[in-house]
Formats: structure tokens, C-alpha cells, sequence
């Protein structure tokens, strides 16, 4: 981790682990061991942009959660590897099971602690709104 009593410079940003980097294996109770990682922000921006349908009917579009869980699980369960279609097919399990893998991921990612946003997440972007 790099001090906190300086600033970072340029190089030292761009040589931090990438997202794909930071795989870990897991043990998700009722799964067994996984290897996983989190999203990069580019991955992210680009799945919920493929996430928002146009809903026949209705004036605006709508989120498709379903979707996005299953990119996710595509792109962040690294081993056993998966298709989109073996991702969907998974959703098909035990909610409680796939949630537990869904919240190690997110939780990895520092996006939830537990079942919530992280304190840390939280602090962090409060203080960009102070600067």
C-alpha cells in the first residue's frame, strides 16, 4: 500500500494492480472454493450501458438486473470459467447460494461489506465531495 503522507505520482497509480489482478480464490459455503475478481470501472460502465432496455409500453427504459448478474458472473467468476449461458444457468441454483458467491464478488470489489456499501466506500466518496 503506498503512504498516505505524500501524493502518488503518476507512475505509481498506473502501476497498481488492474482489476483482473486482483483474483482470489474463495470458499462460498455451499459452492465450494472459486476463483474470483472484481470489476474495473470500465467493465462496469460498459455492462450497465448493455443493462438498460428500452421496455415495450413504457416511456423509459428499465434496468435488467437478471442481465447484470449474469455479466458479472461471467466476468468475475475467473475458475471454473463461464459462458453467458452457463452464467444464466446458475441463477437457476439456490437463491441463497448464488447470492453468497454475488456478494463475494461485489464485497472483493470493495462495493459492499457484509450486505451493505463499505464504511470505507462511503468515507472515500464522501471526501471527494469535500475537496
Amino acid at each position: 500500500m503506498l503512504s498516505s503522507d505524500k501524493l502518488i505520482t503518476l507512475e505509481e497509480l498506473l502501476a497498481l494492480p488492474t482489476a483482473a489482478d486482483r483474483a482470489e480464490v474463495v470458499d462460498i459455503p455451499g459452492l465450494g472454493k472459486m476463483k474470483i475478481r472484481p470489476l474495473s470501472m470500465a467493465e462496469a460502465q460498459q455492462m450497465r450501458k448493455e443493462c438498460w432496455r428500452e421496455a415495450p409500453g413504457k416511456r423509459e427504459a428499465e434496468f435488467d438486473d437478471a442481465r447484470w448478474q449474469t455479466l458479472i458472473f461471467t466476468k468475475c467468476v475467473v475458475e471454473p470459467q463461464m459462458s453467458y449461458d452457463d452464467a444464466a444457468r446458475l441463477r437457476l441454483l439456490p437463491s441463497r447460494l448464488i447470492d453468497q458467491l454475488y456478494q463475494a464478488i461485489l464485497t472483493l470489489g470493495g462495493i459492499v461489506e457484509g450486505s451493505g456499501i463499505s464504511e470505507k466506500a462511503v468515507q472515500e466518496s464522501e471526501a471527494s465531495f469535500h475537496d
